[in-house]
């Protein structure tokens, strides 16, 4: 896995993770290993723009699914 959809992964199944991340942002995605680009994608990019990062990250053909239960 790659560095963005490891992150993403993580803030959807890790609630710690997501507090700290609504907590401090940039913090979260330095301590991540996420680069300036990444960072800036996250929370400037539209889903559109992320969505292609991630997929460029995957080997073709990879299927993600995500799923969020509380």
């Amino acid at each position: 896995m790659s560095q963005l959809t490891e992150f993403f992964e993580r803030l959807a199944t890790d609630e710690d993770f997501e507090r700290q991340f609504d907590d401090n942002p940039r913090t979260t995605m330095v301590d991540a290993g996420l680069d300036e680009a990444q960072q800036m994608l996250i929370l400037g990019g539209t889903a559109q723009q992320i969505r292609a990062a991630i997929m460029d990250e995957l080997p073709a053909g990879a299927i993600i699914i995500m799923v969020k239960m509380r």
